[in-house]
């Protein structure tokens, strides 16, 4: 064993997969669902239609009840953004999350409210901004999902909301983000994406970035030997 954490993503509907598992298989659910508000098909600005392949019958269709009451089912504790557009289903939230994106003056939303289950806490903000090549983090990453949250993001919600030893869930992974997020803080971590391309587009960031990542780990280890081979080498000769 090398020490890594799990990391598996499979491309397959979330409700299918989910059925699979028993009651509260997963320790935590961060979930980003497409919100069912048009932002493909009926994008004005023409972004989305440009810069990203939309699967027709796949993107941009909200989740049914089902699909939540699954999510609700195997997963101890949930985090839903977009939950503001999904109350029917989910009920009240006690501690929600806003993420501030410090959009400014334009016509982008100022930010994204999470549905989160949790019994206790307050309302929590989320301040790092992200808009357009205005943003906090990432400015030079590519941007493989129209809705592409930053991997911050993600990092915050865990180091908030998730233990040493849990188990992650993203039935709607997208662009990958909180695989990241959970491989960089030791998270066993599951997921499920339906669609081809944002299925690929992501395992090509992962990969690219978790090779990286050990490629560093391993230079690292290397100096170290060194810089005690030669500290070994000077005891030697005085």
């Amino acid at each position: 064993m090398n020490g890594n954490p799990v990391s598996e993503v499979f491309k397959i509907d979330c409700k299918e997969f989910m059925k699979s598992f028993k009651d509260n298989q997963f320790d935590l659910c961060i979930a980003d669902p497409w919100y069912g508000i048009g932002m493909t098909k009926n994008d004005t600005t023409g972004f989305a239609a440009k810069r990203f392949r939309v699967t027709a019958g796949i993107n941009d269709e909200a989740p049914d009840r089902e699909t939540f009451e699954e999510i609700r089912r195997i997963s101890k504790n949930q985090i839903i953004w977009g939950g503001n557009y999904f109350l029917d289903y989910l009920g009240n939230c006690r501690a929600p999350i806003i993420w501030d994106k410090g959009t400014g003056a334009n016509y982008f939303a100022d930010g994204e409210m999470a549905w989160t289950s949790f019994k206790t806490g307050c309302l929590r903000i989320i301040h790092h901004q992200w808009c357009g090549c205005f943003k906090d983090s990432e400015r030079n990453d590519p941007v493989i999902h129209p809705c592409q949250k930053p991997i911050f993001v993600y990092k915050w919600l865990l180091e908030k909301h998730a233990k040493k030893g849990m188990t992650i869930y993203d039935p709607f992974l997208g662009s990958g983000s909180s695989r990241i997020a959970a491989w960089d803080l030791g998270y066993d971590f599951y997921a499920t994406e339906i669609d081809p391309v944002h299925f690929e587009n992501e395992e090509n960031r992962f990969y690219q970035y978790r090779n990286s990542q050990l490629f560093a780990q391993d230079e690292l280890l290397e100096c170290q030997k060194s810089l005690e081979f030669r500290e070994t080498l000077g005891a030697v000769k005085e």
